[in-house]
């Protein structure tokens, strides 16, 4: 109940904001959530366990997940599917190359 309600509330700063700094058109609009960030996730993959493997969890310990080391990674935002993806390595650390779109 609070996260839809932070949500309203958010909408509803956002939609003030413009009104009171921004015009009508449709580049405003588009400047405005040009600023908006958001957060992006990368799935490798799933897995269930029972709480009793849970609890046996150690350091090294490797848990197997629902996907292939070759499948496609999920990438999300704000937890919506968006697209897939292959990790890559940039700088040591790691990347994603979209691969694909979800069309909404």
């Amino acid at each position: 109940m609070f996260d839809d309600d932070y949500e309203e509330l958010g909408q509803a700063a956002m939609f003030d904001y413009m009104d009171r700094h921004h015009n009508s058109t449709s580049q405003g609009f588009l400047k405005v959530l040009g600023e908006i960030p958001l957060q992006i996730t990368v799935e490798l993959g799933r897995t269930n366990l029972p709480v009793s493997e849970i609890l046996k969890l150690q350091v090294g310990s490797v848990v197997e997940l629902d996907k292939l080391a070759v499948d496609p990674v999920d990438i999300r935002v704000n937890s919506k599917l968006v697209g897939r993806g292959e990790v890559v390595s940039v700088d040591e650390c790691y990347g994603v190359r979209v691969t694909g779109l979800i069309n909404r």
